[in-house]
């Protein structure tokens, strides 16, 4: 019996490799990449079209979830550039608190994150075309420790990130990281909500105290572990769950 279906990119990996360990539980929810991504444990690649012919028969109490996006704040905003700039996220913030003197608009850096997102309009054929609800899941925090986010980069011989060499240029401050990732979290969920998406924010217990990812969940320098991936599926489960029951008591 199929209990959730999810459809995804590159943040979907942890998931996969997640799954098995917890199949007893967990038995019934699938997971597929797009074509056109690198190979992966999982139930295999699939294109959109045959996205949309899996879920047009599908019960409305199966519900959908949407790995895509997410890795906008890591474009924008991992590698350091000049000048260096900041931005005020909360209107209560004080001016104060920025670390450089060269201040961006938010509604500029928000803007930017809408260009960015909207493309992601290509996979809203799988709204149409589910009976049942749709989650966009949120992308994982990001990083805190610039040690690991570099050696990560070092180990895999990838000095490159984006056309920037990371390890010759560094990174932006952690601190502004987290809030080009708030900032794009704030706008994935207004995309969603837009489209009749619903918004699955990260586990609660995936964040440290600093409201980064906690180091037990890092993975490379941009993606999450299968640990984190256990937690989200645990989401999804409860989810599936609760879909079902309400509908078996009417």
């Amino acid at each position: 019996m199929i209990r959730a279906v999810i459809f995804g990119e590159s943040h979907t990996v942890c998931l996969a490799q997640a799954l098995p360990a917890g199949l007893e539980r967990l038995g019934g929810i699938s997971i597929h990449r797009f074509a056109g991504k690198r190979s992966f444990a999982g139930d295999g690649a699939i294109s959109m079209n045959e996205a949309v012919a899996l879920i047009e028969h599908l019960p409305p109490t199966v519900p959908v979830f949407l790995s895509i996006m997410g890795g906008y704040h890591n474009l924008m905003g991992l590698v350091r550039q000049e000048p260096n700039f900041d931005f005020v996220l909360k209107p209560d913030a004080a001016m104060a608190d920025l670390d450089f003197a060269t201040v961006v608009p938010c509604r500029a850096i928000a803007d930017a994150l809408d260009f960015y997102i909207q493309p992601s309009s290509k996979y809203l054929p799988i709204r149409k075309a589910a009976s049942g609800p749709v989650y966009l899941i949120g992308t994982p925090p990001p990083k805190e420790q610039d040690d690991f986010i570099l050696g990560r980069f070092a180990q895999a011989n990838k000095q490159n990130y984006r056309g920037q060499n990371v390890l010759e240029i560094g990174l932006n401050s952690a601190r502004l990281r987290l809030k080009f990732w708030e900032l794009e979290r704030e706008r994935s969920e207004h995309w969603a909500r837009a489209h009749d998406i619903a918004y699955l924010g990260p586990p609660p217990e995936a964040f440290d105290a600093n409201s980064f990812l906690a180091e037990r969940y890092y993975e490379d320098a941009t993606h999450a572990n299968k640990d984190y991936g256990a937690l989200v599926l645990e989401q999804i489960l409860a989810i599936a769950t609760n879909i079902h029951e309400d509908a078996a008591h009417g």
